[in-house]
């Protein structure tokens, strides 16, 4: 998997929680949380990650600096599966 399938991924979460129009591009510097993602979506969001890229995230990982855009999403992915 790489950031395109994880923008996929996250902009269908904005999309089906009536986040995002589907009409509408997700950059993946856009701030998540400014789009309106909550507590919620943020759970589906991780169980979403840990599903499709094989990884488990801990409470540690589950900041705000590594959760608000795609771009920090990845590079935490990226960081977790040099660790496996």
């Amino acid at each position: 998997m790489n950031k395109n399938d994880l923008t996929k991924i996250v902009r269908l979460l904005l999309v089906d929680s009536s986040l995002l129009d589907e009409q509408s591009k997700l950059d993946t510097k856009d701030n998540l949380f400014e789009l309106g993602m909550d507590s919620i979506e943020i759970i589906k969001l991780i169980y979403q990650i840990e599903m499709n890229f094989g990884i488990q995230l801990s409470p540690e990982d589950m900041s705000y600096d590594n959760l608000y855009s795609v771009n920090q999403l990845y590079r935490l992915i990226n960081r977790l599966k040099k660790q496996i």
